[in-house]
């Protein structure tokens, strides 16, 4: 275990684990909001990044938001155990 919080201590892993959790709420973002709606149905997945940072910025901003909550809460669960 003590390998595990060794490898999550490290900037790779933090960085990693950031670039995880966007790539599963933009392909969350793509499933329910492009997927079945007609005028989007030729769009992948790199069309629906670049509208999500054009159209939605302030929603990407408070998604960065939400994850540094997160990864402070999982940081301060990983600091006490």
């Amino acid at each position: 275990m003590s390998y595990f919080n060794d490898f999550m201590d490290s900037s790779l892993a933090q960085l990693l684990t950031f670039f995880f959790v966007m790539f599963v709420l933009i392909y969350f973002t793509y499933l329910f909001k492009y997927k079945n709606k007609q005028e989007y149905m030729g769009i992948t997945l790199w069309g629906v990044f670049i509208k999500e940072l054009k159209g939605l910025f302030q929603h990407i901003i408070i998604d960065i938001l939400v994850l540094c909550i997160f990864f402070y809460l999982l940081s301060l669960y990983f600091s006490t155990n």
